[in-house]
């Protein structure tokens, strides 16, 4: 039992630093490459032997903190295609062929609605917009790049963070010639009349109608709420996380034990970080989805409708 909750936590970590370097839809396409390739090494063995360790994939996954949907969703598809195979194919290259199938057909559906989301997405950023970005990825990037292919003037507000992440982004602007300015994400009340609007990338909608962002992101939310500053909010509606939210488990807590400098008669304590922030999707002005613009009550009637749906695969896989 040891051994899996280490697995599951240590896969948890693995997640989690990816994701905020290459956003979640990318790191789901990364995912299905590995998996193509990690099927095509398993193709030798008996599909019993697959089926067992696809498993222990599954249940893994699905309990790793916080829970990617997009992830878990299509490996349930693949845990799935590989339960009925057990009965409907002869041999393991039949499984293959249909595993290796879907999974090329949905890696080529999800670069394509990425592709759709970048220009649509680009289009809210307008003529001389100085635009508020907290938490940098790579889908940030490539709609502040694609707005500036459309030879559209704006300029950046970048939350200054971490040293690693605030340089490559500010490397990125700078390669894309994108005016910016640098500031903490602590001192925004001495700069907020600047800005016009704040973009925020959500990565996913939980069941108390929250999104789940980057850490700090509530507060800078929460700032340019009142400071009566639009916030968009955009998310692909295939991220929604069809499952009933438990407290405290949409982020991972990291706990350490912090020793002062000897200077200070200080004994030592433990100081804790949160790997994500949720976000009432009540403070966003404007919720912009793959397809169309919603508002509160239309994407909490969209979850609704879509969670009652996916009942029957919660049961079947224990979410």
């Amino acid at each position: 039992m040891k051994n899996t909750q280490d697995l599951e936590i240590q896969l948890s970590k693995i997640l989690i630093n990816i994701e905020s370097d290459i956003w979640s839809t990318q790191l789901t396409i990364l995912t299905i490459e590995n998996l193509i390739n990690s099927i095509t090494i398993f193709r030798q063995n008996d599909l019993e032997h697959f089926y067992e360790h696809f498993s222990i994939l599954f249940n893994t996954v699905k309990n790793t903190r916080p829970r990617i949907w997009m992830i878990i969703h299509y490996i349930s598809k693949i845990y799935d295609i590989i339960e009925d195979g057990k009965w409907k194919y002869k041999s393991i290259d039949d499984i293959y062929k249909e595993l290796n199938k879907f999974l090329r057909k949905t890696k080529k559906e999800i670069e394509n609605e990425t592709c759709t989301i970048i220009w649509n997405w680009a289009k809210l950023i307008q003529e001389n917009d100085t635009i508020f970005v907290h938490s940098p990825s790579w889908i940030v990037k490539q709609v502040l790049k694609r707005a500036a292919k459309n030879k559209t003037n704006f300029r950046v507000i970048l939350a200054q963070q971490s040293e690693e992440k605030t340089n490559n982004m500010i490397l990125f602007l700078q390669q894309n010639n994108i005016p910016f300015l640098v500031t903490p994400e602590f001192m925004l009340s001495n700069i907020e009349w600047e800005i016009d609007k704040m973009l925020v990338w959500g990565i996913t909608f939980n069941s108390e109608h929250q999104f789940i962002v980057s850490a700090w992101v509530n507060a800078a939310v929460s700032e340019m709420h009142y400071a009566k500053k639009p916030v968009y909010m955009f998310l692909s509606t295939k991220k929604f996380s069809l499952w009933k939210s438990e407290a405290h488990k949409d982020h991972t807590v990291y706990k350490t034990k912090q020793v002062t400098s000897l200077d200070y008669k200080i004994n030592p304590y433990q100081r804790v970080k949160f790997s994500h922030d949720r976000v009432d999707a009540k403070l966003f002005d404007k919720i912009i989805t793959e397809w169309w613009e919603l508002n509160y009550e239309k994407i909490s009637n969209l979850y609704e409708k879509r969670y009652s749906e996916k009942e029957e695969w919660r049961k079947k896989h224990n979410m």
